[in-house]
C-alpha cells in the first residue's frame, strides 16, 4: 500500500498535466490516510463469510 503512495506522488511530480497532478495527489492522500484503518482492521477479529449451502 505504501508503494503505490509513493508511486503516485512519484507519478504527479513528473506529469506535465496539472489536473492530473492534482488527481494524483489527492489519491495518494486518501491512500495514506486509510492505511491505519486498513492495519487495524487487519488486527481485528474477522467474521468468517457465509457459506453457500447446495439445495
Amino acid at each position: 500500500m505504501w508503494g503505490r503512495v509513493e508511486y503516485r506522488r512519484r507519478l504527479a511530480i513528473t506529469t506535465a498535466d496539472p489536473h492530473t497532478a492534482n488527481a494524483l495527489i489527492q489519491m495518494a492522500a486518501e491512500g495514506e490516510a486509510d492505511i491505519p484503518r486498513l492495519m487495524s482492521e487487519q488486527d481485528a477479529p474477522t467474521t468468517p463469510a457465509p457459506t453457500l449451502q447446495a439445495q
